[in-house]
């Protein structure tokens, strides 16, 4: 498995880590059948708002994965979208692509290294936005066909855990919870082309923000701004808005 590849030593984590306004994406679009930066500027008005390159509200590395991913699928979508016949280019379909593509090069012998070559760290953030890709994708597709009940259930999970639970990321000062879980939604309703309708009082699994609390949260930089959450992070999610909804009923 990828995870255990060990990073060279020689390698600078600033220069790696760090976007550069002229450094190129892990595909570049103009590589991809000839798909030119002038034709990314005509299509670029009919792109899916979930490919948009705003970077999340989050550290160094997921960010640098992200800008791998969406511009991989921004290559990919471009590169469909110069068949005359695409009248709809499938968006979850092109998710499910790339995220088939990482999980054979994640499968690939530890001797072999990555194409393009990025740190292990970077790649393993790769994966987990593939798969939050696939995920927005997927309740984008079915949102038209969801009941109103259905409706209402996806909108507050959205609202009370806005950090992709594909991430594992928590916020562990609760000084700034607030704040970043905010810059969260925006970011996603930038993404999903919605606007904000919630009670801005509200905050992490529905509690108004003085009775939020965190558990289980392993710091991962020097700021303790953010951690990792255990893989049964959001396992209340189901139980929690049925209490709610019961309760609202009353």
């Amino acid at each position: 498995m990828q995870g255990s590849r060990e990073d060279d030593e020689w390698c600078n984590v600033s220069d790696e880590a760090t976007p550069k306004e002229d450094s190129k994406p892990a595909v570049d679009p103009q590589d991809v059948h000839g798909a030119s930066n002038d034709k990314e500027v005509e299509k670029d008005t009919s792109m899916p708002t979930l490919f948009s390159t705003a970077l999340p509200p989050c550290g160094l590395l997921p960010q640098l994965a992200y800008d791998n991913i969406v511009h991989r699928l921004r290559a990919l979508w471009l590169s469909r979208s110069q068949d005359p016949s695409a009248n709809n280019l499938p968006t979850l379909s092109l998710c499910r692509v790339v995220l088939a593509d990482l999980k054979t090069e994640e499968d690939q012998p530890v001797s072999q290294a990555l194409n393009p070559w990025r740190r292990s760290s970077v790649f393993a953030y790769e994966v987990r936005w593939a798969r939050y890709f696939v995920r927005e994708a997927e309740t984008m597709d079915k949102r038209p066909r969801m009941t109103e009940k259905q409706a209402d259930k996806q909108d507050f999970m959205d609202r009370m855990y806005p950090i992709p639970k594909e991430l594992k990321i928590v916020v562990a000062n609760r000084k700034n919870q607030k704040q970043v879980l905010d810059l969260w939604k925006e970011w996603h309703h930038g993404k999903r082309g919605t606007v904000e309708t919630e009670d801005p009082g509200l905050g992490v699994g529905g509690a108004r923000e003085e009775e939020v609390e965190v558990d289980g949260v392993k710091k991962m930089d020097s700021g303790g701004e953010e951690g990792e959450a255990g893989s049964d992070g959001n396992e209340d999610v189901e139980r929690t808005f049925e209490e709610i909804m019961e309760g609202a009923q009353k």
